[in-house]
């Protein structure tokens, strides 16, 4: 095996990302296309048991570190080690069963940017990942639609980050119902830099979905546009303080709003601007009657190509 170390230029670059993200074990995915897949198999120990992928070699610990899926990533962390799983720049899969994030403290990080971003089609009537253990953060995955789907990502539990996440919402005949689902059990969640389109070939029912009376919920930049059902963002049950800011949804077609929390959810909203289709101007933001609102600007659009003549906020309304 080559001997790769944190003196060759490889280990050299990753020694100070390494040491910012603090203790547990990096493990590394990446698919047959990984640029450089047998150096990093080199370095970090392939599974020698994955058909295809029998690149030889373990870790020092006795550990392959390397693995062809998100799953195997994630599984061969421990819970509470704080392991990370670092996917590959232009790393695919397609899932036809749902990715659990069930390793508590883990951190699944993609690298790359643009369209080399790691990619997941969620192809089937599931979540894409389904996270179900504390502390888990999810950063700079981008995620499609394969077949009808029921989330992109659902969260079941506490103290998570959702950061840096790109999701086309549709295709043809199909699309994911709700692309970010939030349960009761999501207390503490941070979503953090968000882009959904729905291209209009097949409506999503909404891009953001509280379904369960979550505490302490913080969503900030935020942006979702396309043809919705319901609205881009919704709720199901009254979220305990929740921090809204820096918002920006318009939704596409006739009679769609952009913001229905109509079980009246209690925090702060800062920096909303959302755009509806359909019924009175104030209905195309409706944040219940508890939230305390600033900086709120609504507008109601023309079936989604002209702009209307009417602007909230004024100082009367």
């Amino acid at each position: 095996m080559t001997n790769w170390n944190k003196n060759a230029g490889f280990g050299q670059n990753i020694v100070p990302m390494i040491e910012e993200m603090g203790p547990g074990k990096i493990r590394i995915v990446g698919d047959s296309s990984t640029v450089n897949r047998q150096m990093l198999a080199d370095i970090f120990g392939a599974s020698a048991t994955d058909a295809g992928f029998a690149l030889g070699g373990v870790d020092a610990d006795g550990e392959p570190r390397f693995y062809d899926t998100i799953q195997k990533g994630v599984d061969a962390c421990g819970a509470s080690a704080w392991d990370k799983v670092l996917v590959m720049p232009g790393h695919t899969e397609t899932l036809t069963a749902q990715i659990d994030m069930d390793k508590e403290g883990m951190r699944l990080i993609g690298l790359g940017s643009g369209s080399l971003r790691p990619t997941i089609t969620v192809s089937g009537a599931i979540d894409g990942f389904d996270v179900s253990a504390d502390n888990v953060h999810i950063e700079n995955i981008g995620f499609a639609v394969g077949a009808s789907a029921t989330s992109f990502i659902n969260v079941d539990s506490s103290w998570c980050t959702i950061k840096d996440i790109y999701g086309i919402c549709d295709t043809t005949s199909k699309a994911v119902e709700d692309a970010i689902t939030i349960t009761a059990n999501a207390h503490d969640l941070v979503i953090d830099g968000v882009e959904l389109w729905d291209t209009g070939a097949t409506d999503v029912n909404s891009f953001l979905s509280f379904e369960g009376a979550a505490t302490r919920v913080t969503v900030k930049n935020f942006f979702a546009f396309g043809n919705v059902s319901t609205a881009a963002i919704i709720d199901a049950a009254k979220v305990n303080y929740l921090r809204l800011e820096n918002i920006n949804v318009s939704v596409v077609g006739a009679s769609a709003q952009a913001i229905v929390l109509d079980s009246n959810p209690e925090g702060v909203a800062l920096n909303v601007y959302a755009a509806g289709t359909g019924g009175d101007l104030a209905e195309q933001a409706d944040m219940g009657n508890l939230m305390r609102l600033h900086r709120i600007f609504i507008t109601e659009e023309i079936d989604g190509s002209a702009q209307g003549t009417d602007q909230l906020p004024a100082v009367d309304s």
